[in-house]
């Protein structure tokens, strides 16, 4: 039993032994280059990988966010220019004629 490794619940290093070939757990969903560009831009801003990508993650929903409201007030404006919206509804002067 001398030399094994006690493994904690939910070990993302679990069954990679060698220091060498164990992936970090964001390299498992990402691709090779990716990881490298990732981990060099977390070097170069002195914050951790995690920090990095959770400001990415941020930045992305920040900007889906922007496209979901520009493309929800375009829809708006499109709604706002048909012709058939200008002046009252047809059951407004229906009901006046009927009274």
């Amino acid at each position: 039993m001398a030399g094994k490794r006690k493994r904690r619940i939910g070990d993302p290093y679990e069954g990679q032994e060698n220091r060498k070939t164990r992936k970090e757990p964001l390299m498992v969903c990402c691709d090779r280059d990716l990881f490298l560009q990732l981990r060099a831009a977390a070097l170069l801003a002195h914050t951790s990988l995690d920090a990095l990508v959770a400001i990415g993650l941020e930045n992305v929903l920040g900007r889906v966010r922007e496209e979901v409201g520009r493309a929800e007030s375009e829809e708006a404006l499109k709604l706002a220019a048909e012709p058939g919206d200008v002046g009252p509804d047809p059951w407004v002067s229906e009901l006046a004629d009927s009274e």
